[in-house]
């Protein structure tokens, strides 16, 4: 290969490394870092329990929740890690087990998760204090006051790995109660991307809603298929399928409101609970998993998971600023210099910028030539500086210089 394509190869690849779509671990480097010795702060889960769980404190004030919630596996051979690092405040997991017997059989065994805002329903939950920290959300909230809000946006990024005989769904978890018993009324889910094709068993396609999706700093509307289905505890399970799978490691930004207004909805006009009754308690992020065998081995790291604030909203979807460079220099021999050293400009708004040269000659015969040229921006910021020397300027011999080019310029014009 010649060296010019060796090299546009390369750049080719850096490229897509930095934009972030060659960004996935391996099992084994998730392995390595989730069963890691654990340093000080870390909080590190191993084999054997069903349900390990920790609230966690963060640098900036907000708290999670990390747990294994292994509910329908009893046994097994192999090796579970969670473990959060206060270094980075990522949470790696990592499983490989063998001869897994469940308690109730099928196909779905585990949800590892993380909370990162509310709680499970009281029932479940008990006396404990909601994770979170979030001023503008800060669940449970009861289901009237959704509608006070434009749009809830979730930021999550996450590598996940597994082998081929491991069914995994990964993305945003979340749980309704009733509120005025504690018990759970509704199991949803908006998955990146699902290993099961949806719900597990029988379901009924109830329509799709649409919202925005931000992957890899890319904007996009989106389509979910939403699948219903009764759960074996007696709640309500909706599920929100991308009919666009997202990859299995990326950066996610995504509006969840349309999603909680329609489950709102079927929470009221299919099972036939009061939207006062209704509270959402929780928002997590993390994995559904099993396997149709009896061996499952997986990992995932979550590098980063919050509720974006008005103010991170306001400035994502603002429009894009640039700074473009401009030189505009006016010269005599006078020696006074003139230089417009940048424009900081938006979008649309018209701004005529004119730029004039004078040439003075000895015979004192004065050629302007006045270029206008308009630019369709919204907010002019120049910052000019100017230097003023005594004498020099355009003088002497590059007065000749000067004389010698009016001649072609003249013969432009014509």
């Amino acid at each position: 290969m010649a060296r010019w394509a060796t090299k546009a190869v390369s750049v080719f690849v850096m490229s897509l490394v930095f934009l972030g779509f060659v960004s996935a671990m391996t099992l084994e480097e998730i392995r390595e870092i989730a069963a890691a010795e654990p340093q000080e702060g870390d909080i590190q889960f191993t084999w054997w329990d069903q349900f390990l769980d920790s609230a966690i404190q963060l640098s900036d004030g907000r708290t999670i929740w990390m747990q294994t919630n292994f509910w329908n596996i009893v046994g097994g051979q192999g090796e579970v890690f969670m473990r959060f690092i206060k270094s980075t405040e990522e949470v790696a997991f990592y499983v490989d087990l063998s001869n897994v017997s469940t308690q109730w059989g099928g196909i779905a065994w585990a949800t590892p998760e993380v909370i990162i805002d509310g709680r499970a329903p009281a029932q479940w939950w008990g006396d404990k204090p909601p994770v979170g920290g979030y001023s503008y959300l800060q669940l449970p909230l009861p289901a009237s006051d959704v509608s006070t809000y434009d749009s809830i946006w979730v930021k999550a990024k996450y590598d996940v790995a597994r082998r081929d005989d491991t069914l995994v769904r990964y993305g945003i978890n979340i749980w309704f109660e009733d509120s005025s018993s504690g018990a759970p009324i509704g199991e949803i889910y908006i998955p990146f991307f699902d290993d099961f094709g949806g719900i597990v068993g029988d379901y009924t396609v109830v329509g799709e809603v649409t919202s925005t999706v931000i992957l890899n700093g890319e904007m996009k509307d989106m389509n979910f298929t939403i699948q219903r289905a009764l759960s074996g505890g007696g709640w309500g399970v909706l599920l929100f399928m991308p009919q666009e799978q997202l990859p299995a490691s990326g950066d996610v930004i995504i509006d969840i409101k349309p999603m909680i207004d329609k489950v709102i909805e079927q929470l009221s006009d299919f099972f036939g609970i009061p939207v006062e009754n209704q509270q959402w308690t929780s928002i997590s992020i993390g994995s559904y998993s099993g396997s149709e065998g009896t061996a499952f081995n997986y990992g995932w790291i979550l590098h980063d998971a919050r509720v974006l604030s008005p103010e991170e909203v306001s400035e994502l979807l603002a429009p894009p600023t640039t700074t473009t460079p401009t030189n505009t220099t006016t010269s005599s021999c006078e020696g006074t210099k003139t230089v417009t050293k940048y424009v900081l400009v938006k979008e649309t708004e018209t701004v005529t910028k004119t730029t004039t040269e004078t040439v003075t000659r000895t015979t004192t015969k004065t050629e302007t030539e006045t270029k206008t040229e308009t630019v369709t921006k919204t907010e002019t910021k120049t910052e000019t500086k100017t230097e003023t020397t005594s004498g020099g300027g355009l003088c002497g011999p590059a007065t000749i210089i000067s004389l010698a080019v009016v001649p072609l310029l003249l013969r432009k014009r014509r």
